[in-house]
């Protein structure tokens, strides 16, 4: 009882998130969600109403500044709520937890991935000591780490944590399978990095179905086909790359389309022509793409490597045509020589 008046007497004195933020809702949505996590691991057996409280409107705040890309604001705001449920919880409580973990958000995505991961690595014992091994929480901080990882291309390290996610989500029944999709598509990416294209095709193919059945064909989706296609592309498999970029610029197409990003995927299928020595179909998206990045933008810095790729298909094509018109007159050669020597044999005879 005394935490309980304790808890509720500091929040009277904490800033309340600012209702005149544009990301006000957004905030609160978001802390309902992680709030609603936390209950199913715990199993709604404690009333934890009270203890939620400690630091909710710095919390709140610190979601405003993250959501207005003001991270480092927003991390000092979530370093205050921690001194104060520290202060109040203890430093082993789920509440806790979660402020690192907002902490290593801001760090993330300030490109500091090291540090972030440390923290990350904290918010994770935590969770688990205090809500179990394998629940939704647990796996979102394992993804987190993954993300880490991934970023510095340690995709083995980040491979090892997206498989713990996936086995997770997959044993929850109250997983989202639109966030299954979302691991199986960063596994698929790591394991194309890797060269395990077998392995990475699986996981991609089942993440598109699950995406399909779900009628989604997201931003994500469109993301993850191209970074397969690139990995692709690095290791020489350009007919296997384009068929994924190909697949990505369907997608994009059957969305409310960017034409800048039509141009980036049209582009690298030619790059896969080009790699597959079909310059003329090569020079064809080339040209589509510049075409979408002149009206769009004359400035556009790809505007010039484009114009470059189109000068290398144009130059290849014509040495091809004019290999061609070389080996017709070969043969023709060869033809009139053949009908000398036979000329020459019968008069012989």
């Amino acid at each position: 009882m005394a935490m309980m008046v304790q808890c509720a007497n500091l929040e009277t004195r904490e800033p309340t998130a600012g209702t005149a933020s544009t990301f006000s809702k957004e905030a609160e949505q978001l802390l309902h969600n992680q709030e609603r996590l936390e209950l199913n691991c715990l199993g709604n057996q404690r009333n934890i109403t009270h203890e939620m409280k400690v630091g909710r409107g710095y919390t709140l705040n610190g979601y405003c500044l993250f959501f207005a890309g003001q991270f480092r604001e927003a991390k000092v705001k979530f370093e205050e709520a921690l001194r104060l449920q520290e202060q109040i919880l203890g430093s082993h409580h789920y509440v806790v937890a979660r402020s690192f973990h907002n902490i290593a958000s801001c760090l993330f995505v300030q490109c500091q991935f090291q540090e972030a991961i440390e923290i990350f690595q904290r918010t994770l014992s935590i969770q688990r000591q205090t809500l179990g091994a394998r629940n939704l929480v647990v796996a979102r901080t394992l993804h987190a780490i993954g993300y880490c990882f991934y970023s510095q291309e340690k995709d083995k390290e980040a491979l090892e944590k997206f498989d713990e996610t996936l086995k997770i989500q997959q044993q929850s029944p109250d997983s989202e399978q639109s966030d299954i999709a979302a691991t199986l598509m960063v596994i698929s990416r790591c394991l194309f990095s890797q060269k395990k294209n077998f392995r990475a095709n699986r996981a991609l193919i089942k993440a598109l179905g699950i995406l399909r059945s779900l009628d989604l064909n997201c931003v994500e989706v469109v993301a993850s086909l191209y970074d397969v296609g690139t990995c692709l592309f690095q290791q020489g498999k350009y007919k296997a790359a384009r068929n994924k970029l190909e697949q990505a610029l369907t997608l994009e197409k059957d969305q409310m389309p960017n034409p800048l990003d039509v141009a980036l995927l049209t582009d690298h299928i030619g790059q896969c022509f080009y790699g597959e020595g079909k310059y003329q179909k090569a020079l064809e998206k080339h040209e589509i793409a510049l075409k979408i990045r002149q009206d769009l933008d004359p400035t556009h810095p790809d505007i010039e490597l484009c114009k470059r790729a189109i000068e290398n298909c144009t130059a290849l094509l014509r040495s091809e045509q004019q290999a061609t018109k070389g080996n017709k007159i070969c043969l023709q050669v060869k033809i009139a020589l053949l009908f000398l020597q036979k000329q020459l044999r019968s008069l012989k005879n």
